[in-house]
């Protein structure tokens, strides 16, 4: 379990390929030829299209024109990257820093190719770099807090892992590996309620669910033990329900969670928990007024205000009482990956397709990777008959594993040419 989830952690962050044109590179010398950045520019235009290769021979051109330029090097760098040639990476971006020894972008890719290639000392003194030349780089915290966690200086990760929320509490991933932290000091609660968050805010993230169901299956015992020695602590019941849940045991769950409740049934995340029991239960009516009473006892709890409307869309047949609690829930938070990714779908369900398609992109924008967010744009797309979108967001889902991805390209067929 450790190590795939490891592996899923050493993916948090990509590695940033500058397409964005600096001030340092109109800076640069007189002497230097229109050719160099005119193969520079193609070697951009090659790494937005993923071919690495004809990317890095352009910017190798650019290079022999003009050896000084350090976005060339830097660049260069991300795509040998891309290819897995860490050394020749390296090598570049230490080239690219000997040019420009402020580039933080130089600073941060290295630092995270040696997290990769298990460097830990010397990525984190390379994250030390960039978090010095922009201290609010919130992807280098979380690169050197999975440093920090390789390392075993897991309240050092921890640390990091809050500097990131702290930038931007809406970061799944982040969350994510604030619980891998606490799951790994087997601090079971602490684990449990990180994970939950970034569950909430996407479920389809990387290693999110796994993540939380491992945590889970390992902490049960603890949590047994627990309500044995303590039954009338409502949260211990609290949490072995959810142990109970991921071990797909949905009666035992509520059974623990309905305890919870006659301990205090004060508590929001209670409704919440037993919500999620019940639709798992495909009891929908029974999940949509729990979510109701966490929506009145926690008035800011965007989660129950996004489940609640997506059920009653989807399972209840209320397709505009679900979109305006998913309304309600972009409103309290507009920025996470979930809330817009079902307020698409809600739209869609309720045919407004060109605000179905505003909020998808929105998900898109926010991170989100699932192919059920590709597939729903694509089928707003295509119902706004914008089909080269439409092609395009498909192809997309379809590589992503989308089951129904073949049946729209069928239909695309029929009314359209796939562009190239």
């Amino acid at each position: 379990m450790g190590n795939k989830f490891c592996k899923s952690m050493m993916v948090i962050s990509i590695i940033i390929i500058p397409i964005l044109f600096s001030c340092a590179f109109a800076q640069q010398k007189q002497v230097e030829s229109k050719d160099a950045k005119a193969y520079y520019q193609l070697g951009i235009t090659q790494i937005q299209r993923g071919d690495f290769d004809q990317a890095i021979l352009y910017f190798n051109k650019s290079i022999e024109i003009d050896p000084n330029n350090p976005m060339a090097y830097r660049d260069r760098g991300a795509a040998y990257s891309a290819k897995g040639k860490h050394d020749l990476a390296i090598s570049d971006w230490t080239k690219a820093l000997e040019i420009d020894p402020n580039d933080r972008t130089a600073y941060f890719n290295r630092g995270r190719t040696f997290c990769i290639i298990k460097q830990y000392d010397r990525a984190i003194s390379d994250l030390n770099k960039t978090l010095e030349i922009d201290p609010r780089d919130a992807d280098a915290y979380n690169e050197r807090g999975i440093a920090y966690f390789e390392k075993g200086q897991y309240d050092l990760g921890i640390s990091d892992f809050n500097k990131v929320i702290e930038i931007n509490p809406n970061n799944p991933l982040a969350w994510k590996n604030l619980g891998y932290c606490y799951y790994r000091m087997k601090k079971w609660p602490e684990a449990i309620d990180k994970l939950l968050i970034a569950r909430d805010m996407d479920p389809w993230g990387l290693g999110i669910e796994e993540s939380l169901d491992a945590t889970l299956n390992e902490a049960f015992s603890d949590l047994r033990k627990w309500v044995d020695d303590k039954p009338l602590e409502p949260m211990s019941h609290y949490y072995l329900s959810y142990a109970h849940l991921y071990k797909g045991e949905s009666g035992k769950a509520l059974k623990e969670i309905n305890k919870a409740i006659e301990l205090d049934s004060s508590k929001a995340l209670f409704y919440k928990a037993r919500g999620n029991i019940y639709y798992n239960q495909k009891k929908y009516n029974n999940a949509v007024a729990d979510y109701e009473r966490c929506g009145v006892l926690e008035p800011s709890s965007w989660a129950c205000y996004a489940s609640f409307g997506e059920i009653s869309a989807y399972f209840l047949g209320k397709p505009k009482e679900g979109l305006e609690a998913v309304i309600k829930a972009s409103t309290i938070n507009p920025q996470v990956i979930s809330v817009q990714s079902k307020l698409g779908t809600v739209y869609f369900k309720n045919k407004e397709f060109e605000k179905a398609v505003a909020a998808l992109n929105k998900a898109l924008s926010l991170g989100a990777k699932d192919q059920g967010t590709y597939f729903n744009l694509a089928v707003a797309y295509f119902y706004l008959k914008n089909y080269d979108m439409a092609w395009r967001c498909v192809r997309v889902a379809e590589r992503t594993g989308s089951p129904k991805a073949g049946d729209l390209i069928k239909k695309l067929n029929q009314v359209s040419k796939e562009p190239k």
